[in-house]
């Protein structure tokens, strides 16, 4: 796109039987280096329950942020120390994921900015159980114009890499994959994996059964006639589609996103994701189960207990049995904004005891959870200020529950995801770091399908902070576009919503507008004739939602541009809700 100008314990001794899970050690810290940012981890077990956690970080490799990792046995004892995977260091790499396969190696996948010679692409390294790199990095992704982002990979002795990739399918954002065998060779070319390709189709997740097939699961725009919904793709061993694409969300309304998929032994698979206002508040986590041909087990399900606000960012994984625990972060629930919360199933779909809080430091915010499941599972975290220093990563071990003897203390804990802008905003993503499709805002633009920019899309760096801002206009056509959230508001203190405005350039018209509307009624707007236009520093607003006590409130930024040569600029940069 191009444009102009919470700890509750539970002591055991003697022979118990329980429902809920029991911590196997006290939380811990993951990462040793500290400064700045170590974010959105990611997890994967080996079969003797030893595990990997890799997560992004800022500033440590020389560069704005490069992928690192830590082993560990499966006590949760660090083996060797921090590690660095990339090895091109350049620009940034983010969003790393994680597989092991049947010996007790390991390959990690990433974003990279800049490597395949345009944007983003994806790239890999592959390492053996004790943590050696098996040869050098190298690039998944064939086809390099755009960018491609939000790499997965499944677990197996081959595996599969799939992402979304901007421009390959004829339109917005499509899902794409390459296959690998056990020795990181390639097999086959990459391919397509969405059949529907109108819009986006996006932030795709991959799991492998036991005798090699996979199913690839993402979150497709317009498809089920309602914004988002949650489609999915089977594949044999061998990369060949087994009958067609598929819906997984029955309820429709609003958007379904972010989905993430585990596989049982059997070769079933069960896929959760987040769903807007279906749980009756903000954003809740639902399921539904499929056995090994694909056929829906009974009907989606919710996830989540507690409905307050918002729950969201779900991560599933399998245990030896056929049971499962699903993890998300919940806004309000520990007492302090976000914290990590989880509930397990039986292989029937039944759930097993309450939900269960994870973390147990609970100041700020604890986000964005991974798990890895076998004999017992692990979850980490990234978690604010713990560290010392923003945010780092945390992890806790849980035993299922079952037959145990001795003593010992099972943990619970809390958990919240927010952006490295203003980690005090109960707004996800307020500075639109996630880029495009966009995870938290629903993104709307007559002529470039999204306003979120970043210098790779937009050709332009016009943000306050960061690497992403709103860019409404910059195109001498008629323009309207918005972004919008929805946002649970506290009930004990009156809210604001801030933002941070630029009116870079003006054609003086009356009809161009930028308006910030609050359940469909307007609470701020600016003209395109304002005095303040033509301004070359973003400029803080503060818009009252007094009038919104208590209430799930949809906010959207909502632009008008007219038609013009010079056409009117107006950016829009790290919101926030205060109290």
């Amino acid at each position: 796109m191009s444009r102009d100008v919470e700890v509750r314990a539970v002591l055991w001794v003697g022979l118990l039987l329980v429902a809920w899970p029991l911590a196997l050690r006290a939380e811990f810290q993951i990462n040793s280096f500290t400064s700045l940012h170590q974010t959105v981890p990611r997890v994967s077990h080996d079969s003797a329950g030893g595990f990997v956690v890799v997560w992004p970080s800022y500033g440590q490799d020389g560069s704005p942020s490069g992928v690192f990792g830590q082993r560990f046995d499966s006590g949760g004892t660090a083996q060797g120390g921090e590690f660095q995977i990339n090895s091109f260091t350049s620009g940034s790499q983010l969003v790393p994921a994680v597989s092991h396969d049947s010996a007790g190696g390991f390959v990690v996948v990433w974003e990279s900015y800049d490597q395949d010679g345009d944007v983003f692409g994806v790239f890999g390294q592959r390492f053996d159980s004790g943590g050696t790199a098996q040869g050098g990095e190298f690039q998944i992704n064939s086809f390099t114009t755009g960018a491609q982002r939000r790499p997965a990979v499944s677990e197996g002795s081959s595996f599969v890499v799939v992402w979304h990739s901007n421009g390959q399918d004829g339109d917005v954002f499509g899902v794409f994959g390459q296959r690998f065998d056990s020795g990181g060779t390639a097999q086959g070319g990459e391919f397509q994996i969405n059949s529907f390709t109108s819009g986006s189709q996006g932030f795709p997740a991959v799991s492998h059964d036991s005798a090699g097939g996979f199913v690839v699961v993402w979150q497709s725009q317009d498809q089920d006639g309602s914004n988002y919904g949650v489609f999915g793709q089977r594949f044999d061993s061998g990369g060949t589609a087994q009958g067609g694409e598929f819906q997984i969300n029955s309820f429709t309304s609003g958007s379904q996103l972010v989905p993430a998929v585990s596989h049982d032994s059997a070769g079933g698979f069960v896929v959760v994701w987040r769903s807007t206002g279906q749980d009756g508040s903000s954003f809740g986590v639902f399921g539904q189960r499929f056995d090994s041909g694909g056929t829906a087990l009974g009907v989606e399900f919710q996830i989540n207990s507690f409905t307050t606000g918002v729950q969201d960012y779900p991560a599933v994984s399998h245990d030896t049995s056929g049971g499962f625990v699903v993890v998300w972060h919940s806004n309000g629930q520990d007492g302090s904004n976000y914290g990590v919360f989880g509930q397990r199933f039986d292989s029937g779909g039944l759930a097993l005891g309450a939900e269960f809080q994870i973390n147990s430091f609970t100041t700020s915010n604890q986000l964005s959870p991974a798990v890895s499941e076998g004999s017992s599972f692990v979850v980490v975290w990234e978690s604010d200020t713990q560290d010392g220093s923003s945010f780092g990563i945390f992890g806790e071990i849980f035993r299922p529950p079952g037959v145990f003897t001795g003593a010992g203390v099972g943990g619970a804990s809390r958990a919240r995801r927010l952006s490295r802008v203003d980690y005090g905003s109960y707004v996800r993503d307020p500075g639109f770091e996630a880029g495009t499709p966009n995870p938290d805002w629903t993104e709307r633009s007559t002529n470039f399908g999204t306003p979120l920019c970043d210098m790779a899309t937009c050709g332009s760096a016009f943000q306050r902070s960061g690497d992403w801002w709103v860019w409404f206009g910059g195109t001498p056509l008629f323009e309207e576009a918005r972004v919008s959230q929805g946002v649970k508001l506290r009930s004990d203190a009156p809210a604001t919503l801030k933002f941070f405005l630029r009116m870079a350039a003006c054609n003086a018209d009356p009809d161009d507008s930028l308006e910030v509307v609050a359940n469909g009624v307007q609470v701020f707007q600016i003209l395109g004739n304002d005095a303040s236009c033509g301004g070359m520093s973003y400029v803080e607003q503060s818009v009252s939602l007094a009038a919104f006590p208590g209430q799930t409130v949809l906010l959207e930024f909502h632009a008008t541009i007219q038609a013009h040569a010079s056409p009117t600029n107006i950016y829009v940069d790290d919101t926030s809700i205060t109290y």
